[in-house]
């Protein structure tokens, strides 16, 4: 990033800030012919960094009230990141056939994700109302869980900067078991 300064005299000492933070990491030059300074940031943005401001201020230290300043918003892409969850209010640990269950895909990306794709013990899972799976982009549901359902979780999300997979999340379903015991008795 470049930020030039003309007309202070002397050549205005320039400073770079984030959201406030002063940076320190650059190089000024200043020129006696124009008084122009210009002062070069080496900066390499994150994705922290998306929608954060950043300002070049131009300051003449021997006057008061000389501050100018410019500031660009930051427009960072990045991959997606993605994190796995499931629905409010669902007990893991008492999860039983014939449930409904439904997981939340929680997807953080620059540019927004154009697909997301949800696995099942590393398949593909494929939507079908009439067998009671739902799929609405960034939400699975299961209507009447059952046994075979059970197993790992997990979402994909893609964006042009690449793909992203969330977190896994192991679902074990609960059945009844319905066993006949019989006793014999023999008479000695």
């Amino acid at each position: 990033m470049v930020c030039q300064s003309a007309g202070s005299r002397p050549p205005a000492k320039i400073t770079w800030w984030k959201d406030g933070l002063r940076l320190d990491n650059a190089q000024q030059m200043e020129s006696n012919e124009g008084n122009i300074s210009t002062s070069t940031l080496t900066f390499t943005p994150t994705q922290r960094d998306n929608n954060t401001a950043l300002m070049c201020r131009a300051e003449n230290t021997n006057l008061s009230n000389s501050v100018q300043e410019d500031e660009i918003k930051l427009n960072v892409y990045y991959p997606p990141t993605l994190r796995l969850e499931l629905g409010k209010g669902i007990n893991p640990n008492d999860i039983e056939e014939g449930d409904n269950v439904y997981f939340e895909c929680h997807v953080n990306s620059n540019p927004p994700a154009y697909k997301v794709v949800w696995k099942h013990n590393g398949v593909p899972i494929q939507g079908n109302t009439r067998a009671g799976v739902i799929l609405i982009t960034q939400n699975l549901a299961y209507q009447s869980i059952q046994r075979p359902q059970a197993g790992n979780y997990s979402c994909v999300a893609s964006n042009v900067e690449g793909d992203g997979t969330s977190n896994i999340i192991t679902l074990n379903v609960m059945c009844e078991w319905h066993s006949t015991l019989h006793i014999q008795f023999q008479t000695r």
